[in-house]
């Protein structure tokens, strides 16, 4: 037998009980969560607590992750790849192929940072 064969049984069954527990848990939550009083009662389950906590925790944790992993793969405020990345597309010379309105519609572009800052503080 070699010898890594005796731990890699175990990691298997760790494995496939860790995995029977995890259905077995989410089985028990879907039925304390959706379940009516009158059928847990007969059962022997009396004392729980509010059903909301059953649906709000679980959404609060999925609001909190996605939350935190936008937070994280978000850049920096002061950094660059917030104003231009390799995604984006400068705007082309507007063609005069058309007059008055019968002008093309141009194609969708990014403005510049500086056409922006034009607009917004030259004019003041």
């Amino acid at each position: 037998m070699p010898p890594g064969a005796a731990s890699d049984r175990s990691s298997e069954a760790y494995g496939f009980a860790g995995s029977i527990a995890a259905v077995a848990a989410t089985l028990a939550y879907l039925v304390r969560a959706y379940a009516p009083e009158p059928w847990l009662l007969p059962v022997g389950v009396a004392y729980y607590p509010s059903k909301y906590w059953a649906l709000a925790v679980p959404s609060f944790v999925l609001v909190a992750a996605y939350m935190g992993s936008n937070l994280l793969l978000t850049p920096p405020p002061g950094s660059l790849h917030t104003v231009h990345d390799e995604y984006a597309r400068e705007r082309s010379m507007p063609s005069a192929r058309g007059t008055g309105a019968e002008k093309p519609v141009e194609p969708i572009a990014d403005i510049g940072i500086h056409q922006i800052n034009h607009l917004i503080f030259d004019n003041r």
